[in-house]
């Protein structure tokens, strides 16, 4: 996450549980950013709507738990291990959302990287 901080805003029945953080991408270039979700909430899982988001491609890292103080990780819904680790991480592929809409996990922190 780069040095530029943009302002964000959440509104929503459950958003005290979200945390939303936005940064151009070190990168520096214009319209390429990165945006940090974590959802601290244990059942329920967050909508995160960027009407911004328009025909951008992105990146997502999504890594979440069943059990906070369990030892099982997920990156993007596949168990991961120290085995595993590079494999997983680089087959996240660049895509586009139908909807200006991303899913955010109970219990997870995700990286979506906006290009």
């Amino acid at each position: 996450m780069g040095n530029y901080v943009y302002k964000v805003g959440k509104k929503g029945k459950y958003s005290d549980k979200l945390r939303i953080y936005a940064h151009l991408t070190p990168t520096n270039k214009v319209g390429q950013y990165t945006i940090l979700a974590i959802n601290l909430d244990h059942r329920k899982r967050a909508i995160l709507a960027i009407p911004e988001l328009n025909e951008n491609t992105l990146k997502i890292y999504s890594i979440s738990t069943d059990d906070i103080l369990g030892d099982k990780i997920f990156l993007n819904n596949k168990k991961l291990t120290v085995n595993n680790f590079n494999e997983l991480f680089n087959s996240v592929n660049f895509t586009t959302l139908e909807k200006n809409e991303i899913t955010i996990n109970p219990l997870s922190y995700n990286f979506i990287s906006v290009h």
